[in-house]
């Protein structure tokens, strides 16, 4: 690619991240220029003078890509080259508002910008059926946003799309050598943590027995907003609260509600044994793995309640809807129970609404296959990473009508039922934000639970309205998740029944 050559190159020479080389001492009288450079005489070199040489270079301020040691020069170069390449193929980057940018420099270590950048990155359509092989080195690295392709990747040959790439060294110290659920090779291990979590955690009769936690939970987050009732608030600031009391729970050894016993994640990893290495695990990695618990569970979550809450408050007819619907079915209740959950079409479609139009994360991470196959005609070799997106899966024209629209009713049946939606993509990928086949988010039922449960109750208790009337900003930033670039602030007012 000559093209992203020039680019580095130009970068470098009307950019270079030093204005000196270190200072050179002579071993030896030397003359240079006529002039005597006696022993021991310090030298110090200009790097960004010769780069910007009007004798060498034609309109040398200017950023032109037409034109044309350090001994780990080539490394820096390939570098530069892959992730340039990458950043530019995976994103359309945008300057804020229609901003010019401002190139003036500062020293610090190394020469930097003055004010540094700050951009708008939008997903590339990259094809509407295949994303484009661009090949580094001897790895290919593939991009798919089609949802066909997706189902015949993750459902259909989902064994050979399973495995994950070798961690690079901070994130091999992150995941205790890749001994994570997300990290681990497709094999063995990555076979017994999976089971571990869903069989002990995650099963359908485990995961009611956290009812009381939840229950918990919500009173600590209702007694909280009521002392604020009235004012503007940060729903960021209603969140963290909810994710701290749910962390509480989880990290707590032994927790009991109503003097019933109910066991923690990390009890079920004391006695876990590796099957390959016949051993248990050590404390660093039971640390790797609950952290991924605690993380993978309270972000994607969080964000995912902080996008639909913020849905309701820019549309109040939806949230109107919503508290009808929560109405006819709890009567005079005191909260919405989890059972009351099931009764709820409306509810799940506005659950299932947020999750296509905001997916806290726009990939998958990265996938590795096992052996060479052919996708669409193309052969992805074995040990090519494959890249899927999620979100340009739930925004696609063909699927959805409207896909930019908020429309939790495409999730209703014609009768007012719920529509039957396989949302893990298990028979047709209309949009996958926790993934499909063999990689799927293991505990996408209990997030569904959560959120339907606290979005209900927010619902049933409070009355959401904009501040002053504001309109509701819904564009993005990514940071963990894809976030809310300018937090929500709302409103809220106890619901007269």
């Amino acid at each position: 690619m000559p093209y992203p050559m020039a680019l580095i190159l130009e970068g470098l020479r009307r950019y270079p991240p030093a204005h000196f080389v270190l200072p050179h001492r002579v071993t030896e009288d030397a003359v240079l220029n006529n002039f005597l450079v006696p022993r021991k005489g310090i030298v110090n070199f200009f790097i960004a003078e010769l780069g910007w040489d009007p004798k060498v270079w034609e309109d040398p301020i200017a950023f032109r890509l037409e034109r044309r040691m350090c001994p780990a020069y080539g490394l820096a170069m390939l570098h530069l080259e892959y992730f340039v390449a990458n950043l530019v193929l995976s994103f359309e980057w945008k300057s804020v508002d229609g901003d010019d940018i401002d190139l003036s420099e500062k020293q610090e270590l190394t020469t930097v910008m003055k004010n540094p950048l700050q951009a708008h990155i939008y997903p590339r359509n990259l094809h509407s059926k295949f994303g484009r092989i661009v090949r580094i080195g001897s790895h290919p690295a593939i991009f798919v946003s089609d949802r066909s392709l997706n189902h015949q990747a993750l459902i259909q040959n989902g064994a050979i799309f399973a495995d994950r790439s070798s961690a690079l060294t901070t994130g091999g110290i992150a995941s205790s050598n890749q001994h994570t659920i997300n990290t681990a090779a497709y094999g063995p291990l990555w076979g017994i943590l999976r089971r571990s979590l869903t069989s002990e955690i995650l099963n359908p009769s485990r995961a009611k027995s956290y009812s009381p936690a939840r229950k918990w939970v919500l009173q600590v987050l209702r007694k909280q907003l009521t002392l604020k009732v009235g004012d503007a608030i940060l729903v960021e600031d209603i969140l963290i609260p909810l994710i701290m009391a749910r962390k509480k729970v989880k990290e707590d050894k032994e927790v009991k509600y109503e003097g019933e016993h109910i066991l923690s994640y990390v009890d079920t990893l004391l006695d876990l044994q590796l099957p390959e290495e016949k051993r248990k695990l050590d404390e660093g990695e039971i640390v790797s793995l609950c952290s991924e618990f605690l993380n993978a569970g309270t972000d994607t979550t969080s964000t995912a309640l902080h996008w639909i809450m913020s849905n309701l408050v820019k549309y109040p007819h939806i949230q109107e809807k919503l508290f009808m619907e929560i109405r006819r079915v709890v009567g005079d209740g005191e909260e919405v129970k989890e059972d009351d959950l099931q009764k709820m079409p409306y509810l799940k479609a506005v659950i299932l609404e947020g999750l296509r139009r905001h997916p806290p994360a726009h990939f998958l991470l990265p996938h590795r296959v096992t052996e060479d196959i052919v996708l669409n005609h193309i052969l992805v070799p074995r040990e090519g990473t494959v890249n899927f997106f999620t979100a340009e899966v739930g925004w696609d024209p063909k699927v959805w009508d409207d896909p930019v629209v908020f429309k939790p009713e495409r999730f209703v049946s014609s009768d007012g039922g719920e529509e039957m939606f396989d949302i893990t993509g298990s028979t047709e990928i209309k949009m996958i934000p926790f993934g499909a086949g063999r990689g799927i988010c293991p505990a996408y039922g209990l997030a569904m639970l959560h959120l339907e449960y606290f979005v209900a109750n927010l619902v049933w208790f409070f009355e959401w309205r904009p501040v002053d009337g504001d309109d509701i900003d819904l564009s993005d930033t990514e940071e963990f998740t894809i976030v809310m670039k300018n937090l929500l602030q709302a409103c809220m007012y106890p619901r007269l029944r």
